[in-house]
């Protein structure tokens, strides 16, 4: 699959936030020209088809104009779920901008404005797992307990056993950094290698697994020869590399929401220096990459991903 691949010099990638979806882009230029009920009869549309890939388009909007998506959002569950998905992405844009009181107060009100959205979408559409989904993170800031977390993740599940944006977010409510354990994270990730459907990235969550514990020992415990002792973890290691064979091995279509989780994988086995596995998920990720995991290493994301290249010599 990835002979072509191989003996070219590596090139630094470009950013593309759509990750060469057509139709994500389409999208995003009504959104410029002003022109949002085209784009809301899409998505309206969606509901009834891959809940995760609508979810992945609506974030991209949001990302791109936030104010103007949720300002024009009609009274609908899918209005709720647009502003819901607004106010959060806003509240983590207070909170990266500074400390002060205000800005932490603003933080909080956008954070009980999500929680609102989301319930009431939840509630109006008994179908759409994503309200649920996009609540775990918001409840998480908010500091609700690990049994209210489980309720809110059953809740999106009961309606799409493998939704991954619902599976993905409840790994990081289980992170020691949001003060759940490691084990019960590993424990959460493990059951997902026998069980998700076919083709499913939901196993290579086993990888975000790895990479969290990894991110405690080197950002909170500021302790890098633990960090680089994990990547030598028999278990982790082994249990990736098995993971990631049956992946591959399925020649998997990447569908523009799973490309978080290769990312991953991509950076998982540049960290444990499995030069052809490496290749493998740098193929699959081309110039789609992520913000993070590569920005764990590098302020700029770019020089992560570019070092990889070099070491998988992978274009």
């Amino acid at each position: 699959m990835f002979k072509s691949l191989f003996n070219r010099q590596p090139q630094r990638p470009t950013y593309d936030p759509v990750f060469g979806n057509t139709q994500a882009q389409t999208l995003i230029d009504l959104l410029s020209k002003r022109e949002t009920d085209p784009i809301y009869r899409y998505l309206d549309d969606l509901r009834t088809e891959e809940w995760d890939q609508r979810n992945w388009l609506i974030w991209r909007l949001v990302e791109h104009a936030a104010p103007r998506m949720i300002r024009n959002a009609p009274d609908s569950p899918l209005g709720n779920l647009i502003k819901g998905i607004g106010a959060l992405h806003l509240a983590w844009e207070a909170r990266s901008t500074g400390q002060d009181a205000q800005l932490q107060q603003l933080y909080g009100e956008r954070l009980l404005s999500a929680v609102a959205h989301f319930k009431d979408a939840g509630e109006a559409d008994e179908d759409d797992p994503t309200p649920y989904a996009n609540l775990i993170p918001a409840a998480m800031a908010l500091q609700a307990d690990q049994t209210e977390l489980h309720d809110i993740f059953h809740a999106a599940t009961n309606r799409d056993a493998y939704n991954q944006q619902a599976h993905a977010m409840m790994l990081q409510a289980l992170t020691k950094k949001w003060g759940g354990k490691h084990t019960d994270m590993f424990s959460f990730a493990n059951p997902l290698i026998d069980a998700a459907p076919s083709g499913s990235t939901l196993p290579l969550l086993w990888m975000q697994a790895c990479l969290e514990q990894w991110f405690y020992f080197t950002q909170f415990d500021k302790d890098p020869a633990a960090a680089a002792q994990f990547l030598k973890n028999e278990e982790a290691t082994t249990k990736a590399i098995q993971v990631w064979d049956h992946y591959i091995a399925q020649q998997p279509s990447v569908a523009s929401f799973e490309y978080d989780a290769i990312n991953v994988a991509a950076w998982w086995f540049w960290q444990t220096q499995d030069q052809h596995r490496c290749q493998q998920a740098l193929g699959l990720v081309g110039d789609h990459f992520t913000h993070f995991p590569w920005a764990h290493n590098t302020p700029d994301p770019v020089d992560a991903l570019f070092a990889a290249r070099t070491f998988a010599k992978t274009a």
